[in-house]
């Protein structure tokens, strides 16, 4: 854990060279910095910031942050094992993106997790996919 944090730092540090990735405060210049854990198979949805899909702050998650492209929403099953707020993925067929959980599900989800989209065209092109995520060691 010590090595990785030492990593990020200099990744940090050569982001003055180089155009970097912004994760929440944490850069990563390229993918041979990051150290996945594992490898999981969940259902994959997409949403919006509309209240019909939230609760009454709709652009807020549940641990205070605004969203962003980036944010995902966590199933509780998930969040108490592989999937603790914080946690970095990477999810199949969206290149090199990190995303980070900073959001809950309703609790009638289970293995799930839910992207935010800006705009509702992408979160209905997405629809419902089973889809493996990278755990990423941070």
């Amino acid at each position: 854990m010590k090595k990785t944090r030492v990593m990020i730092l200099i990744i940090f540090l050569l982001g003055i060279l180089s155009t970097p990735t912004r994760v929440d405060n944490v850069f990563y210049e390229e993918e041979n910095y990051l150290e996945f854990i594992t490898e999981i198979e969940v259902k994959a949805t997409a949403y919006t910031s509309r209240t019909c899909e939230t609760d009454d702050s709709p652009f807020i998650t549940s641990i205070g942050k605004r969203v962003q492209w980036g944010t995902v929403a966590a199933s509780r099953d998930l969040l108490k094992s592989h999937l603790p707020y914080g946690t970095l993925i990477k999810i199949n067929g969206y290149n090199n993106k990190i995303f980070i959980v900073e959001d809950t599900m309703h609790k009638r989800k289970i293995n799930q997790i839910d992207i935010w989209h800006e705009k509702l065209s992408e979160a209905l092109n997405f629809g419902v996919q089973n889809i493996k995520i990278q755990i990423i060691n941070s």
